[in-house]
């Protein structure tokens, strides 16, 4: 998870070594192998289609059928208590043990999001459409071509519950293609 929590740091990893190493590799390899999944692809490209058919911009709809698709299968995996044992114990092992970065203002930047996430604790909101909306909104709005415009946030709201229901009902069965995929 640790590129993931740099990236929403926003923030660049040093190489790293030891654990993290091993762990950064392995999150490229899932992160090559999810990405290229049959089950997951169909998802995203119905999802963009939904979006676009729902008056969407092609920006904000691409980037919401990529990456809302992956936090509605976050959502899914949480509330899980082995899950979000694992969720958690990620957080603590970032906070004891920081990566090495280039300066102290990103070493400064991820501790405090390790910190906010500890508090807050697995992304359960990811379960519930209308955050999930919000979220997305939040996600999008450093990005000028993506930043989802008043009326895009009305469409996204209007048809998150839909989006999600169908991805969501698709959850497990991408999860069993993402195990064989990686042989575990």
């Amino acid at each position: 998870m640790l590129p993931d929590f740099a990236t929403m740091a926003q923030v660049s990893l040093l190489p790293q070594t030891g654990r993290y190493s091993e762990g950064v590799i392995f999150h490229h390899l899932g992160d090559r192998v999810f990405h290229r999944l049959p089950e997951f692809r169909e998802q995203e490209k119905w999802a963009l289609q939904f979006l676009l058919e729902a008056g969407l911009r092609k920006g904000p709809a691409r980037a919401v059928a990529h990456v809302g698709v992956e936090l509605i299968l976050d959502g899914a995996l949480v509330g899980d208590s082995p899950n979000d044992k694992l969720y958690q114990d990620a957080l603590e092992q970032a906070a004891a043990h920081p990566p090495a970065f280039n300066d102290a203002v990103a070493t400064l930047r991820f501790t405090k999001l390790i910190t906010r996430l500890r508090e807050i604790g697995p992304p359960i909101g990811y379960r519930d459409p209308s955050i999930l909306a919000r979220t997305m909104g939040k996600i999008l709005k450093p990005r000028p071509l993506l930043r989802l415009s008043p009326e895009d946030s009305a469409i996204l709201s209007d048809v998150m519950a839909p989006l999600h229901r169908r991805v969501w009902a698709s959850s497990a069965g991408i999860m069993d293609a993402m195990k064989a995929a990686l042989g575990s």
